[in-house]
């Protein structure tokens, strides 16, 4: 059976992740339709208990496809039990529960954070009894030399709390900040093991897989829901379907996230996937089947910012075959510049379906109607959304931008030195995943504030520290 396992589950896993997903998908819609009545267009929307369960069908479904590698690959039987086996799969656990609602990051954050407090205080007591030093920090791994640059740009946001007026607001701020500091710390306590990273990388990998495929079901369930033809999603142009956007329809099976956060996560497992592809852990007809799968729903949903993530994380993919040699990669990248030059223009030349829209060019002209009068040290954190004055915008979906006006330059500078800190990193260890990653967020950035809202902290954080961990010789090959 092992070896059965061993020669054909490549092949045959991505027909049987289509019937299993699908046939869990139906399940879930046939609970879910009874059980919830979307509330008016001008209602916020309000996920039932039964929609907080079925969130969960990602990781379990991801964690199922995963149970025929540990077969096929080194088996986790032959790796001894220890805390940082069970630290790697709270991680992977974390990574995706990304997908997820806002509370399930919340809670396995909030677990992760736990179990490394366990680790450490127990890391001080067996180093005190043996060595005689209270050390629990891995000096040479990357998320160490991150440290000081993470927990500077905190403190510029920190420190702005003192001039803000909305002092709750501003605590609510901070304290999410907080997590910015802390995951650095947290991954500078780990020690991954190439293993151990596939095996994270890979349950990643999985769960996203069977999220998006529970996602594309639901397009198919929901058009059929509405008695409207399946192609009525795919316009070339904002429009809703039902007096509801058509994201809203095709999520409507989990907590009911920001399309834009989606992709920002999907986008992010297509590097990470190459390596995996590389170790020949995964197969090309899944990773196909993926990418596929990705480029339909940010299509499907409407997503501009979807669009743009896609396309620079399958075109930068390419490096990772191309490391060796240099006129390849020189060709390459000018055939990138001229296809970003492409983009750009076309971008331009359709302004109603591609570019900014009128609701965010009103956002970004107060934005700086506000720095006018607060250049230096900004508004105070607590105080944006009274100085935006664009209700019901709590932020002007620009993070440089949100920055600036939070703590003014000061804030602008140390979210620049830290994301030139993560790159430099990335470069000297020739670390395209990382790399792919920051170029996707950068963008991400451009168009929301994800350093202000948990869940962007947290795919921020996890998903940088995470790649950060794979070693120079990893990351090359």
């Amino acid at each position: 059976m092992t070896q059965f396992l061993k020669k054909y589950y490549h092949l045959v896993l991505p027909a049987v992740c289509i019937l299993a997903v699908a046939a869990a998908s139906i399940a879930a819609w046939l609970l879910t339709e009874p059980a919830t009545s979307l509330p008016a267009p001008d209602d916020s929307i309000q996920p039932q208990p039964i929609q907080h369960l079925l969130s969960f069908m990602p990781l379990i479904i991801g964690a199922i496809l995963c149970i025929p590698d540990f077969f096929c690959t080194t088996p986790l039987r032959k790796h001894s039990l220890s805390f940082n086996s069970l630290l790697s799969i709270i991680i992977a656990i974390m990574l995706g529960a990304l997908t997820l609602s806002e509370r399930t990051i919340v809670i396995t954050t909030n677990f992760f954070f736990i179990a490394v407090l366990i680790g450490m205080l127990t890391k001080i007591i067996t180093n005190y009894k043996l060595h005689n030093n209270i050390s629990v920090f891995s000096r040479n791994s990357a998320a160490y030399t991150l440290i000081p640059f993470f927990i500077i740009y905190f403190c510029t946001i920190a420190v702005s709390y003192f001039w803000s007026d909305n002092k709750d607001y501003a605590s609510l701020i901070i304290r999410r900040c907080l997590v910015i500091a802390a995951m650095p710390l947290a991954f500078s306590t780990i020690n991954i093991s190439k293993t151990q990273w596939e095996y994270i990388m890979l349950f990643f990998f999985r769960s996203s897989l069977a999220f998006t495929m529970i996602s594309v079901v639901c397009w198919f369930s929901s058009a059929k829901y509405l008695n409207v033809d399946c192609t009525s999603f795919l316009l070339p142009y904002k429009h809703t379907i039902a007096s509801r956007s058509s994201w809203e329809w095709i999520y409507r099976w989990t907590d009911y996230w920001h399309p834009s956060y989606h992709a920002w996560v999907l986008g992010a497992v297509i590097p990470g996937a190459i390596t995996l592809l590389k170790r020949k852990i995964i197969g090309y007809p899944e990773y196909i089947l993926y990418l596929a799968l990705v480029a339909l729903l940010v299509i499907l949903t409407q997503s501009r910012i979807g669009v743009l993530i896609f396309a620079t994380a399958l075109l930068l993919s390419p490096f990772a075959w191309l490391n060796h040699n240099k006129k390849l990669r020189l060709t390459y990248a000018i055939v990138l510049i001229i296809a970003a030059i492409g983009l750009i223009t076309f971008a331009l030349c359709t302004e109603n379906t591609f570019s900014l829209d009128s609701a965010r060019q009103n956002i970004y002209r107060s934005a700086l109607n506000v720095l006018k009068h607060n250049l230096w040290i900004g508004v105070g954190v607590g105080d944006l959304p009274l100085a935006l004055q664009s209700p019901p915008h709590q932020h002007p979906h620009n993070q440089f931008l949100c920055d600036w006006m939070q703590a003014g330059i000061p804030a602008i500078a140390a979210e620049l030195t830290m994301i030139i800190a993560v790159t430099a990193r990335a470069l000297k260890q020739h670390n395209l995943t990382l790399l792919i990653f920051i170029a996707i967020s950068l963008l991400f950035m451009l168009i929301e504030s994800p350093l202000t809202l948990i869940k962007g902290i947290a795919v921020f954080t996890t998903i940088t520290l995470f790649f950060a961990t794979q070693t120079q010789h990893y990351s090359r090959k």
